[in-house]
């Protein structure tokens, strides 16, 4: 996949809600002393639009789905290797 076809941000909040809001987290790039992350997600049509309004503070979503997938998040960054 290119660089093209991935959006990336080190931003944890807003890649837990685009994973709740169904969007594909396709990596998780680590630096070399693991204190950094950047999330790696495929581009969509519908991707820029929850960004934007991620920022402008315009997203809803299920309460429980977005602590589900905080935990999920979460667990992959500090299990994966």
């Amino acid at each position: 996949m290119t660089e093209k076809e991935n959006f990336k941000s080190s931003e944890y909040y807003l890649a837990v809600t685009l994973l709740t809001l169904k969007e594909e987290l396709v990596d998780i790039e680590r630096n070399i002393d693991r204190k950094r992350a950047v999330f790696v997600f495929k581009k969509s049509s519908t991707l820029e639009k929850k960004i934007k309004d991620f920022r402008q503070g315009k997203i809803l979503v299920e309460p429980q789905t977005l602590f589900m997938n905080h935990k999920i998040l979460k667990g992959r960054l500090y299990n994966d290797y």
